[in-house]
């Protein structure tokens, strides 16, 4: 401990109402808390303390709880843990590395069914890939109707399919037995979206 240092200095001014309140104890010229040496000093000086148990390599940037117990093991001023919480909270390298332990997930909107709708009025398309090829197909087109019977058509087709390729197997399945669908419910959007 180095004395001539200001930020080392405990100006009694300060210190004075803080006696009573905190019940400190002046040992050898020195105040203390708890066994805690009593900070004084302006923002800059308690910000070194923190830049020096923070900062240094052998630290490496904890976070808010150990750099309390860090900084409690030597030194006491009043709002330190707020202090503290400031520093690395305003540190960059810290909020880099930080863990996001509440990350925000996207709401999911329902399609809800529609009770009055009629059968395959809302259908939803899915393509089952990857089969092995039978009769020169290799997956299944599946409509399925969403709101009524939860009927569901299955066509087979293949993969590499284009989107006219598919209107034109709706067409020529679904299409005479249902007549035309009001909504498409489908989770392949490249594929119809042209």
């Amino acid at each position: 401990m180095e004395p001539a240092n200001p930020i080392y200095e405990q100006n009694e001014t300060i210190l004075a109402p803080w006696i009573n309140a905190h019940r400190l104890k002046k040992v050898n010229g020195v105040w203390y808390k708890d066994g805690w040496q009593v900070v004084t000093g302006k923002t800059e000086h308690k910000r070194h303390f923190i830049r020096a148990h923070h900062n240094a390599p052998v630290y490496r940037h904890p976070g808010i709880n150990k750099m309390n117990q860090l900084l409690g093991q030597k030194y006491w001023w009043p709002n330190m843990h707020q202090d503290v919480m400031d520093y690395i909270k305003g540190c960059a390298e810290c909020q880099r590395n930080k863990i996001n332990m509440q990350p925000i997930k996207a709401p999911l909107q329902p399609i809800f069914p529609t009770h009055e709708a009629m059968p395959f009025e809302t259908i939803t398309l899915d393509f089952i890939t990857k089969l092995p090829i039978s009769q020169g197909y290799d997956s299944i087109l599946t409509v399925m109707d969403h709101d009524y019977t939860k009927a569901a058509v299955f066509i087979p087709c293949k993969e590499a399919m284009m989107v006219e390729e598919t209107a034109g197997l709706i067409i020529q399945h679904v299409f005479p037995r249902f007549g035309l669908p009001l909504k498409f419910i489908s989770d392949r959007d490249p594929k119809f979206a042209s």
